[in-house]
């Protein structure tokens, strides 16, 4: 006997703030979750997103636990990105050029989901300041 199982492909082209252009795919199976995905950040730069849990009665109350990881990225053209939907307040003549790569922790329930984030630069530039 199968059990019941469910596969959906998302593409998530229109999310306001911040347009992610890509694809994901969820899966839930035998009281698991699980969801991929690839999308660009605004349209800039590449990221990859890995989530899993177990299911609960109330779905709030489903465990999460996964990453999400961004490649480098142009920090001129993410921070305008982030800037235009409305996500960060950093003036855009503070940073001249450089790339930027993050990474997201999260774990927890769908309620309570704890998010940890770092972010880092080996060729950051910021303006010069007189």
């Amino acid at each position: 006997m199968s059990r019941p199982a469910a596969r959906l492909n998302i593409s998530i082209t229109r999310c306001p703030p911040l347009p992610l252009p890509g694809e994901s795919r969820l899966v839930i199976a035998d009281g698991r979750w699980r969801l991929e995905s690839r999308h660009r950040i605004g349209g800039v730069t590449p990221a990859v997103a890995t989530f899993s849990g177990r299911l609960a009665d109330e779905i709030l109350r489903s465990t999460v636990s996964g990453q999400v990881q961004m490649a480098d990225a142009d920090s001129v053209a993410l921070l305008a990105a982030l800037r235009q939907g409305r996500l960060v307040d950093v003036p855009a003549d503070l940073v001249a050029g450089g790339a930027v790569h993050g990474e997201a922790r999260i774990t927890g329930t769908l309620s309570r989901a704890q998010v940890a984030f770092s972010a880092g630069s080996e060729n950051l530039r910021t303006a010069s300041v007189p």
